[in-house]
Protein backbone atom coordinates (compact mmCIF):
# COMPACT_ATOMS: atom_id res chain seq x y z
CA UNK A 1 0.00 0.00 0.00
CA UNK A 2 1.41 3.35 -0.99
CA UNK A 3 2.45 5.80 1.69
CA UNK A 4 2.08 9.44 0.68
CA UNK A 5 2.06 12.62 2.66
CA UNK A 6 -0.81 11.23 4.69
CA UNK A 7 1.32 8.35 5.93
CA UNK A 8 4.06 10.72 6.96
CA UNK A 9 1.61 12.85 8.89
CA UNK A 10 0.07 10.03 10.89
CA UNK A 11 -2.41 7.94 8.81
CA UNK A 12 -0.69 4.74 7.76
CA UNK A 13 -3.04 2.55 5.69
CA UNK A 14 -0.90 -0.53 6.21
CA UNK A 15 -1.09 -0.14 9.97
CA UNK A 16 -4.88 0.21 9.76
CA UNK A 17 -5.05 -3.09 7.88
CA UNK A 18 -2.73 -4.81 10.35
CA UNK A 19 -4.87 -3.59 13.25
CA UNK A 20 -7.90 -5.09 11.53
CA UNK A 21 -6.10 -8.45 11.30
CA UNK A 22 -5.19 -8.33 15.00
CA UNK A 23 -8.78 -7.47 15.85
CA UNK A 24 -10.09 -10.48 13.92
CA UNK A 25 -7.63 -12.73 15.73
CA UNK A 26 -9.04 -11.57 19.08
CA UNK A 27 -12.58 -12.14 17.80
CA UNK A 28 -12.04 -15.76 16.74
CA UNK A 29 -11.03 -17.96 19.67
CA UNK A 30 -10.07 -20.93 17.50
CA UNK A 31 -7.85 -19.00 15.10
CA UNK A 32 -4.07 -19.32 15.27
CA UNK A 33 -3.61 -16.51 12.76
CA UNK A 34 -5.70 -13.85 11.04
CA UNK A 35 -5.14 -11.83 7.89
CA UNK A 36 -6.50 -9.08 5.70
CA UNK A 37 -5.77 -9.84 2.05
CA UNK A 38 -5.53 -7.20 -0.66
CA UNK A 39 -5.40 -8.00 -4.40
CA UNK A 40 -2.35 -6.96 -6.41
CA UNK A 41 -2.07 -6.19 -10.10
CA UNK A 42 0.06 -9.29 -10.77
CA UNK A 43 -2.77 -11.71 -9.97
CA UNK A 44 -1.74 -12.40 -6.38
CA UNK A 45 -3.21 -11.57 -3.00
CA UNK A 46 -1.02 -10.07 -0.29
CA UNK A 47 -2.20 -11.26 3.13
CA UNK A 48 -1.23 -8.93 5.99
CA UNK A 49 -1.04 -11.63 8.65
CA UNK A 50 -0.76 -11.69 12.42
CA UNK A 51 -0.01 -14.84 14.42
CA UNK A 52 -1.26 -15.46 17.95
CA UNK A 53 1.39 -15.25 20.70
CA UNK A 54 4.10 -14.21 18.25
CA UNK A 55 5.52 -10.76 17.51
CA UNK A 56 6.44 -9.53 14.06
CA UNK A 57 4.94 -9.84 10.59
CA UNK A 58 4.34 -13.18 8.90
CA UNK A 59 2.75 -12.08 5.66
CA UNK A 60 1.79 -14.43 2.80
CA UNK A 61 1.48 -13.93 -0.96
CA UNK A 62 -0.88 -16.36 -2.71
CA UNK A 63 -2.04 -16.83 -6.30
CA UNK A 64 -5.64 -15.78 -6.84
CA UNK A 65 -6.30 -18.72 -9.16
CA UNK A 66 -4.98 -21.38 -6.81
CA UNK A 67 -6.30 -20.19 -3.46
CA UNK A 68 -9.59 -20.26 -1.62
CA UNK A 69 -9.18 -16.61 -0.69
CA UNK A 70 -8.98 -15.86 -4.42
CA UNK A 71 -12.15 -17.86 -4.94
CA UNK A 72 -13.90 -15.88 -2.18
CA UNK A 73 -12.92 -12.60 -3.81
CA UNK A 74 -13.90 -13.78 -7.30
CA UNK A 75 -17.34 -15.03 -6.23
CA UNK A 76 -18.08 -12.63 -3.41
CA UNK A 77 -18.96 -15.59 -1.18
CA UNK A 78 -17.56 -16.72 2.16
CA UNK A 79 -15.88 -20.11 2.49
CA UNK A 80 -14.48 -22.50 5.07
CA UNK A 81 -11.70 -25.00 4.44
CA UNK A 82 -12.13 -27.79 6.98
CA UNK A 83 -8.97 -29.68 6.04
CA UNK A 84 -6.23 -28.54 3.67
CA UNK A 85 -5.24 -32.15 3.09
CA UNK A 86 -8.50 -32.89 1.25
CA UNK A 87 -9.81 -29.54 -0.04
CA UNK A 88 -8.77 -29.03 -3.69
CA UNK A 89 -9.66 -25.31 -3.66
CA UNK A 90 -6.81 -24.31 -1.33
CA UNK A 91 -3.12 -23.86 -2.13
CA UNK A 92 -1.88 -26.86 -0.15
CA UNK A 93 1.78 -25.90 -0.45
CA UNK A 94 1.17 -22.46 1.06
CA UNK A 95 -1.03 -23.89 3.81
CA UNK A 96 1.59 -26.50 4.70
CA UNK A 97 4.45 -23.97 4.59
CA UNK A 98 2.71 -21.86 7.22
CA UNK A 99 1.46 -24.72 9.37
CA UNK A 100 -2.23 -24.27 8.49
CA UNK A 101 -4.71 -27.12 8.36
CA UNK A 102 -8.05 -25.28 8.25
CA UNK A 103 -9.13 -21.75 7.35
CA UNK A 104 -12.03 -19.40 6.64
CA UNK A 105 -12.42 -16.57 4.13
CA UNK A 106 -14.84 -13.66 3.96
CA UNK A 107 -14.78 -11.24 0.98
CA UNK A 108 -14.51 -7.53 1.76
CA UNK A 109 -17.15 -5.67 -0.23
CA UNK A 110 -17.41 -1.88 -0.38
CA UNK A 111 -19.87 -0.01 -2.63
CA UNK A 112 -20.58 -3.24 -4.51
CA UNK A 113 -16.92 -3.92 -5.24
CA UNK A 114 -14.72 -6.62 -3.69
CA UNK A 115 -11.69 -4.81 -2.25
CA UNK A 116 -10.05 -7.69 -0.38
CA UNK A 117 -10.60 -10.67 1.86
CA UNK A 118 -10.72 -11.38 5.58
CA UNK A 119 -9.02 -14.67 6.49
CA UNK A 120 -8.24 -16.80 9.52
CA UNK A 121 -6.25 -20.00 9.88
CA UNK A 122 -5.58 -22.78 12.36
CA UNK A 123 -3.06 -25.64 12.62
CA UNK A 124 -5.95 -27.96 13.51
CA UNK A 125 -8.52 -29.44 11.09
CA UNK A 126 -12.17 -28.35 11.37
CA UNK A 127 -11.25 -25.46 13.69
CA UNK A 128 -13.96 -23.10 12.39
CA UNK A 129 -17.74 -23.37 12.40
CA UNK A 130 -20.65 -21.28 11.18
CA UNK A 131 -20.48 -19.15 14.32
CA UNK A 132 -16.91 -18.13 13.50
CA UNK A 133 -17.98 -17.34 9.95
CA UNK A 134 -20.86 -15.15 11.15
CA UNK A 135 -18.54 -13.22 13.47
CA UNK A 136 -16.07 -12.61 10.65
CA UNK A 137 -18.86 -11.56 8.29
CA UNK A 138 -20.22 -9.17 10.92
CA UNK A 139 -17.00 -7.13 10.93
CA UNK A 140 -16.19 -7.54 7.22
CA UNK A 141 -18.16 -4.47 6.14
CA UNK A 142 -16.28 -2.31 8.65
CA UNK A 143 -12.91 -3.67 7.52
CA UNK A 144 -13.91 -3.19 3.87
CA UNK A 145 -14.70 0.45 4.56
CA UNK A 146 -11.35 0.91 6.33
CA UNK A 147 -9.51 -0.66 3.38
CA UNK A 148 -11.40 1.26 0.70
CA UNK A 149 -11.30 4.57 2.54
CA UNK A 150 -7.62 4.42 3.44
CA UNK A 151 -6.73 3.50 -0.13
CA UNK A 152 -8.88 6.32 -1.50
CA UNK A 153 -7.48 8.89 0.92
CA UNK A 154 -3.92 7.83 0.16
CA UNK A 155 -4.62 8.19 -3.56
CA UNK A 156 -6.22 11.58 -2.94
CA UNK A 157 -3.14 12.97 -1.23
CA UNK A 158 -0.84 11.25 -3.73
CA UNK A 159 -2.73 12.81 -6.64
CA UNK A 160 -2.63 16.19 -4.96
CA UNK A 161 1.10 15.83 -4.53
CA UNK A 162 1.72 14.94 -8.18
CA UNK A 163 3.77 17.55 -10.11
CA UNK A 164 1.02 18.11 -12.66
CA UNK A 165 -1.58 18.67 -10.00
CA UNK A 166 0.70 20.99 -8.09
CA UNK A 167 1.38 23.03 -11.19
CA UNK A 168 -2.32 23.32 -11.96
CA UNK A 169 -3.16 24.54 -8.46
CA UNK A 170 0.05 26.53 -7.98
CA UNK A 171 0.67 25.17 -4.50
CA UNK A 172 3.90 24.77 -2.63
CA UNK A 173 5.27 21.94 -0.51
CA UNK A 174 3.95 23.43 2.73
CA UNK A 175 0.41 23.47 1.34
CA UNK A 176 0.75 19.86 0.21
CA UNK A 177 1.79 18.85 3.72
CA UNK A 178 -1.10 20.87 5.15
CA UNK A 179 -3.58 18.93 3.01
CA UNK A 180 -2.14 15.67 4.30
CA UNK A 181 -2.51 16.87 7.89
CA UNK A 182 -6.08 18.07 7.20
CA UNK A 183 -7.15 14.72 5.74
CA UNK A 184 -5.55 12.84 8.62
CA UNK A 185 -7.30 15.00 11.22
CA UNK A 186 -10.64 14.18 9.61
CA UNK A 187 -10.05 10.44 9.48
CA UNK A 188 -8.35 9.91 12.85
CA UNK A 189 -7.69 12.90 15.11
CA UNK A 190 -5.66 10.73 17.50
CA UNK A 191 -3.29 9.68 14.74
CA UNK A 192 -3.09 13.24 13.51
CA UNK A 193 -2.02 14.42 16.97
CA UNK A 194 0.61 11.67 17.13
CA UNK A 195 1.86 12.82 13.74
CA UNK A 196 2.23 16.40 14.97
CA UNK A 197 4.09 15.24 18.07
CA UNK A 198 6.40 13.07 16.02
CA UNK A 199 7.23 16.04 13.78
CA UNK A 200 8.05 18.15 16.84
CA UNK A 201 10.40 15.46 18.16
CA UNK A 202 11.98 14.98 14.75
CA UNK A 203 12.66 18.73 14.67
CA UNK A 204 14.50 18.48 18.01
CA UNK A 205 16.52 15.52 16.70
CA UNK A 206 17.37 17.43 13.54
CA UNK A 207 18.93 20.13 15.74
CA UNK A 208 21.09 17.52 17.45
CA UNK A 209 18.86 16.91 20.46
CA UNK A 210 17.62 18.88 23.46
CA UNK A 211 19.58 21.60 25.24
CA UNK A 212 21.57 20.32 28.23
CA UNK A 213 21.79 22.08 31.57
CA UNK A 214 23.51 20.70 34.66
CA UNK A 215 22.66 20.56 38.34
CA UNK A 216 25.50 20.02 40.83
CA UNK A 217 25.58 17.04 43.17
CA UNK A 218 27.15 17.84 46.54
CA UNK A 219 28.94 15.71 49.07
CA UNK A 220 26.86 16.66 52.08
CA UNK A 221 29.57 16.34 54.69
CA UNK A 222 31.96 18.81 53.10
CA UNK A 223 29.50 20.66 50.81
CA UNK A 224 31.81 20.19 47.84
CA UNK A 225 30.62 19.49 44.29
CA UNK A 226 31.47 15.91 43.32
CA UNK A 227 29.37 15.68 40.17
CA UNK A 228 26.69 17.18 37.99
CA UNK A 229 23.53 15.69 36.57
CA UNK A 230 22.86 16.44 32.91
CA UNK A 231 19.24 17.54 32.42
CA UNK A 232 17.46 17.94 29.07
CA UNK A 233 15.54 21.11 28.28
CA UNK A 234 13.20 21.75 25.36
CA UNK A 235 12.80 25.47 24.67
CA UNK A 236 10.84 24.82 21.46
CA UNK A 237 7.06 24.66 21.17
CA UNK A 238 4.90 23.01 22.30
CA UNK A 239 5.86 23.92 25.86
CA UNK A 240 5.95 20.67 27.82
CA UNK A 241 8.05 19.25 30.63
CA UNK A 242 11.08 17.10 29.69
CA UNK A 243 9.27 14.04 31.09
CA UNK A 244 6.40 14.66 28.64
CA UNK A 245 8.78 15.05 25.71
CA UNK A 246 10.48 11.74 26.44
CA UNK A 247 7.16 9.97 27.07
CA UNK A 248 5.76 11.20 23.77
CA UNK A 249 8.96 10.25 21.96
CA UNK A 250 8.53 6.73 23.33
CA UNK A 251 4.92 6.70 22.16
CA UNK A 252 5.82 7.55 18.56
CA UNK A 253 8.80 5.19 18.42
CA UNK A 254 11.54 7.78 18.92
CA UNK A 255 12.23 7.27 22.61
CA UNK A 256 15.66 5.72 22.20
CA UNK A 257 16.65 8.24 19.53
CA UNK A 258 15.80 11.17 21.79
CA UNK A 259 17.59 9.66 24.81
CA UNK A 260 20.68 8.95 22.70
CA UNK A 261 20.68 12.52 21.36
CA UNK A 262 20.46 13.90 24.90
CA UNK A 263 23.21 11.56 26.11
CA UNK A 264 25.46 12.53 23.20
CA UNK A 265 25.15 16.22 24.03
CA UNK A 266 25.59 15.59 27.74
CA UNK A 267 28.74 13.50 27.34
CA UNK A 268 30.23 16.23 25.16
CA UNK A 269 30.32 18.44 28.30
CA UNK A 270 32.60 16.08 30.19
CA UNK A 271 35.81 17.72 28.95
CA UNK A 272 34.59 21.10 30.23
CA UNK A 273 34.16 19.87 33.82
CA UNK A 274 36.91 19.91 36.45
CA UNK A 275 38.80 16.58 36.45
CA UNK A 276 37.40 15.50 39.83
CA UNK A 277 33.75 16.13 38.87
CA UNK A 278 31.61 13.27 37.52
CA UNK A 279 28.79 13.54 34.98
CA UNK A 280 25.46 11.75 35.47
CA UNK A 281 23.43 10.86 32.36
CA UNK A 282 19.81 9.64 32.48
CA UNK A 283 18.64 6.77 30.28
CA UNK A 284 15.86 4.19 30.32
CA UNK A 285 16.31 0.40 30.24
CA UNK A 286 15.96 0.11 26.45
CA UNK A 287 18.54 2.79 25.74
CA UNK A 288 20.92 1.37 28.34
CA UNK A 289 20.88 -1.92 26.41
CA UNK A 290 21.41 -0.22 23.07
CA UNK A 291 24.93 -0.74 21.73
CA UNK A 292 25.00 2.84 20.47
CA UNK A 293 24.82 4.11 24.05
CA UNK A 294 27.72 1.88 25.09
CA UNK A 295 29.71 3.24 22.15
CA UNK A 296 29.06 6.82 23.31
CA UNK A 297 30.27 6.01 26.83
CA UNK A 298 33.29 4.17 25.45
CA UNK A 299 34.48 7.28 23.60
CA UNK A 300 34.81 9.46 26.71
CA UNK A 301 36.53 9.23 30.09
CA UNK A 302 34.01 6.68 31.31
CA UNK A 303 35.40 6.55 34.86
CA UNK A 304 33.74 9.94 35.37
CA UNK A 305 30.37 8.87 33.95
CA UNK A 306 27.42 7.81 36.12
CA UNK A 307 24.57 6.19 34.22
CA UNK A 308 21.29 6.94 35.95
CA UNK A 309 18.69 4.27 35.20
CA UNK A 310 15.20 5.67 35.49
CA UNK A 311 13.09 3.62 37.87
CA UNK A 312 9.66 4.53 36.49
CA UNK A 313 9.82 1.87 33.75
CA UNK A 314 9.31 -1.81 34.51
CA UNK A 315 12.24 -4.11 33.77
CA UNK A 316 11.30 -7.58 32.51
CA UNK A 317 14.74 -8.82 31.47
CA UNK A 318 17.27 -8.25 34.23
CA UNK A 319 19.69 -10.72 32.65
CA UNK A 320 19.95 -8.69 29.45
CA UNK A 321 20.08 -5.43 31.37
CA UNK A 322 22.80 -6.85 33.62
CA UNK A 323 24.92 -7.69 30.59
CA UNK A 324 24.58 -4.11 29.36
CA UNK A 325 25.57 -2.77 32.80
CA UNK A 326 28.58 -5.09 32.89
CA UNK A 327 29.72 -3.76 29.50
CA UNK A 328 29.50 -0.18 30.74
CA UNK A 329 31.38 -1.07 33.91
CA UNK A 330 34.19 -2.56 31.85
CA UNK A 331 34.62 0.92 30.42
CA UNK A 332 34.73 2.25 33.99
CA UNK A 333 31.26 3.82 34.18
CA UNK A 334 29.14 3.56 37.32
CA UNK A 335 25.42 2.81 37.71
CA UNK A 336 22.84 4.71 39.73
CA UNK A 337 19.23 3.65 40.28
CA UNK A 338 17.26 6.86 39.78
CA UNK A 339 13.92 7.85 41.32
CA UNK A 340 14.09 5.21 44.07
CA UNK A 341 10.87 5.10 46.07
CA UNK A 342 8.69 6.49 43.27
CA UNK A 343 8.37 3.76 40.67
CA UNK A 344 7.92 0.04 40.25
CA UNK A 345 10.87 -1.82 41.69
CA UNK A 346 13.47 0.07 43.71
CA UNK A 347 14.44 -2.94 45.77
CA UNK A 348 14.45 -5.30 42.75
CA UNK A 349 16.74 -2.92 40.84
CA UNK A 350 19.17 -2.86 43.74
CA UNK A 351 19.06 -6.63 44.20
CA UNK A 352 19.44 -7.51 40.52
CA UNK A 353 21.80 -4.78 39.29
CA UNK A 354 23.84 -3.94 42.41
CA UNK A 355 24.19 -0.25 41.54
CA UNK A 356 27.01 1.93 42.78
CA UNK A 357 24.49 4.58 43.87
CA UNK A 358 20.81 4.82 44.73
CA UNK A 359 19.03 8.14 44.26
CA UNK A 360 16.06 8.93 46.50
CA UNK A 361 13.23 10.45 44.47
CA UNK A 362 12.20 14.02 45.17
CA UNK A 363 8.66 12.85 46.04
CA UNK A 364 10.16 10.95 48.99
CA UNK A 365 12.51 13.77 50.04
CA UNK A 366 9.82 16.47 49.96
CA UNK A 367 8.71 17.36 53.53
CA UNK A 368 10.73 14.42 54.89
CA UNK A 369 11.54 16.48 57.99
CA UNK A 370 7.81 16.81 58.77
CA UNK A 371 6.50 13.43 57.64
CA UNK A 372 7.38 10.39 59.75
CA UNK A 373 6.25 7.85 57.15
CA UNK A 374 8.43 9.42 54.47
CA UNK A 375 11.32 9.41 56.91
CA UNK A 376 10.77 5.73 57.75
CA UNK A 377 10.57 4.71 54.09
CA UNK A 378 13.69 6.70 53.26
CA UNK A 379 15.52 5.11 56.20
CA UNK A 380 14.61 1.66 54.86
CA UNK A 381 15.89 2.51 51.40
CA UNK A 382 19.09 4.05 52.75
CA UNK A 383 19.79 1.03 54.95
CA UNK A 384 19.00 -1.39 52.14
CA UNK A 385 21.24 0.50 49.71
CA UNK A 386 24.13 0.59 52.17
CA UNK A 387 23.83 -3.12 52.86
CA UNK A 388 24.03 -3.68 49.10
CA UNK A 389 27.21 -1.61 48.95
CA UNK A 390 25.65 1.47 47.29
CA UNK A 391 26.01 5.12 48.17
CA UNK A 392 22.86 7.26 48.44
CA UNK A 393 21.96 10.56 46.78
CA UNK A 394 18.93 12.62 47.85
CA UNK A 395 17.43 14.73 45.08
CA UNK A 396 14.93 17.55 45.31
CA UNK A 397 16.34 19.12 48.48
CA UNK A 398 14.59 22.46 48.91
CA UNK A 399 14.81 23.32 52.62
CA UNK A 400 17.31 23.27 55.45
CA UNK A 401 15.09 20.82 57.33
CA UNK A 402 15.08 18.33 54.44
CA UNK A 403 18.84 18.59 54.15
CA UNK A 404 19.41 18.05 57.87
CA UNK A 405 17.04 15.06 57.91
CA UNK A 406 18.65 13.16 55.03
CA UNK A 407 22.08 13.83 56.53
CA UNK A 408 20.87 12.32 59.81
CA UNK A 409 19.67 9.24 57.88
CA UNK A 410 23.19 8.68 56.55
CA UNK A 411 22.71 9.98 53.01
CA UNK A 412 26.11 10.84 51.52
CA UNK A 413 25.17 13.11 48.58
CA UNK A 414 22.44 15.57 47.68
CA UNK A 415 21.14 17.92 45.06
CA UNK A 416 18.26 20.34 44.82
CA UNK A 417 17.30 23.99 44.65
CA UNK A 418 18.44 24.57 48.24
CA UNK A 419 22.00 23.73 47.20
CA UNK A 420 22.11 24.85 43.55
CA UNK A 421 19.63 25.25 40.71
CA UNK A 422 20.13 23.70 37.26
CA UNK A 423 21.69 25.95 34.67
CA UNK A 424 24.14 26.13 31.77
CA UNK A 425 27.52 24.63 32.56
CA UNK A 426 29.28 28.02 32.52
CA UNK A 427 26.95 29.32 35.24
CA UNK A 428 27.22 26.24 37.46
CA UNK A 429 29.04 26.31 40.83
CA UNK A 430 31.41 23.76 39.31
CA UNK A 431 33.02 26.63 37.44
CA UNK A 432 34.20 28.18 40.70
CA UNK A 433 37.54 27.12 42.21
CA UNK A 434 35.90 26.58 45.64
CA UNK A 435 32.38 25.39 44.81
CA UNK A 436 29.84 25.77 47.56
CA UNK A 437 26.05 25.63 47.88
CA UNK A 438 24.08 28.50 46.47
CA UNK A 439 22.42 28.87 49.88
CA UNK A 440 24.07 27.29 52.88
CA UNK A 441 21.80 25.72 55.51
CA UNK A 442 21.25 27.82 58.59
Amino acid sequence: MAEGAMGRRGLDPEQLVRRAARGLLELLDHAGSASVGLPRSDGTVYLFRTVRDREGDFDIVVDVRQSLCGWAMATGRSAICEDAYSDPKVDRAVMAAHGLRSSLYVPLVHAGKVVGVLAAGSPSPKAFDEGDLRRAEAVASVVATVVATSEALTKLVSDFSAPGHRAGLRVDAAEIEAVGAFVTSLVDPGLAELGRRRLAIEAVLAEGGPIIVVQPVFELRGRSVVGVEALARFPTRPVRSPDRWFAEAERVGLGVDLELAAARRALALLDQLPPAVALAVNVGPVTLRDERFAELVGRVEAERVVVELTEHLRVDDYAGLGEAVARLRRYGARLSVDDAGAGYASFSHVLELRPDMVKLDRSLVRRIDRDGLRRDLAASLVGFAHRAGALVVAEGLETAGELATVEALGVEYGQGYYLARPGPLGESPTARPDPSPARRPV
